[in-house]
């Protein structure tokens, strides 16, 4: 399978989802896994309710130069009271080894 289909796979999966917060495990830079707990739907609506033109343009240049990167709102940090704009991160689909909600998961062999 190459990138693009993957990187399909599992912007599908996460669109069938709809609002729900789903477990994402995936390898980071330093080659360790890290699980997250996030939800993407609740940044739909970011590009959105940016107030600049320039902040809009960015965000469609970031989508177009780097299409294996979503943004995510970490849930277990904002359950812990963390600000909502410390709780985004990015996820390079590339490197996700295992996406689950509730009792469907879509896993890839590492």
């Amino acid at each position: 399978m190459n990138a693009q289909d993957k990187r399909d796979m599992i912007n599908n999966f996460l669109e069938s989802k709809g609002a729900k917060i789903v477990s994402v495990v995936f390898e980071k830079k330093d080659g360790s896994d890290r699980t997250m707990l996030v939800n993407r739907r609740y940044a739909k609506g970011l590009v959105d309710s940016y107030k600049s033109e320039a902040t809009k343009q960015a965000v469609e240049t970031r989508k177009t130069n780097n299409p294996n990167l979503i943004s995510v709102m970490d849930m277990q940090l904002r359950r812990k009271g963390a600000p909502d704009k410390a709780c985004w991160r990015s996820i390079n689909l590339d490197t996700v080894k295992r996406v689950k909600c509730g009792k469907d998961v879509l896993e890839f062999a590492s």
